[in-house]
């Protein structure tokens, strides 16, 4: 906890893409597959 007052940097940014193709996957699961998921994390909104 202490390391996220003291420090200059964050990986904020990181977390902000992880829970994007999260989102994704889970908006895709069941249907078209890896094609699809592909198609979808390349496409930024």
């Amino acid at each position: 906890m202490a390391a996220a007052l003291t420090e200059a940097w964050s990986n904020r940014p990181v977390e902000g893409q992880v829970n994007r193709l999260k989102t994704i996957k889970r908006q895709t699961y069941g249907r078209a597959g890896l094609p699809l998921l592909r198609a979808r994390v390349r496409a930024k909104p």
